[in-house]
């Protein structure tokens, strides 16, 4: 849920891009998660770590020292990985809401597709996403999510939630 409402900058998120597909230790992506606050207690607790495991999995990172035989949700594959992330870019382009909207503190997303909805008409500068209306659009790509509504879609969509 606090990924779904966080509002960090793109700087914020931009190393995690970096253990998609370079493996990471699951300390080390505690640390990077700190403005998340369930990360910023330093004891080890399983029930952390396993939250820290399956946060990984649902955003396609990739935990070494993994026994893969041991995990109730295996990690993604790299062919898996792609299309989630490209699929995090993608927005709303229902023809009707009959199903309505999902608000999450500041995106909406929609309850038919599950992708974000824009509100592109509130925005002040074609660099500010159209999402959140908070940090501007991941690369500088006028029309696209920044990381913070990026990694808010993918948890939205979590493969894993099932």
């Amino acid at each position: 849920m606090e990924i779904l409402i966080n509002t960090a900058s793109n700087t914020t998120w931009m190393p995690l891009l970096d253990w998609i597909y370079n493996p990471i230790s699951l300390a080390d992506l505690r640390k990077l998660l700190q403005q998340i606050s369930i990360f910023t207690t330093k004891k080890r607790d399983d029930h952390l770590y396993g939250a820290t495991r399956y946060l990984a999995n649902s955003l396609g990172i990739y935990i070494c020292n993994t026994n893969a035989s041991n995990l109730i949700d295996q990690p993604m594959t790299p062919v898996k990985k792609k299309p989630l992330w490209r699929s995090a870019t993608f927005h709303c382009r229902c023809a009707t809401y009959s199903a309505g909207f999902h608000s999450c503190h500041i995106r909406t997303f929609c309850k038919t597709c599950s992708f974000l909805v824009s509100q592109d008409d509130m925005s002040i500068s074609r660099f500010i996403g159209p999402f959140c209306l908070m940090n501007e659009s991941w690369n500088n790509t006028g029309g696209h999510p920044c990381l913070a509504c990026q990694f808010a879609t993918i948890i939205y969509r979590n493969p894993f939630h099932l």
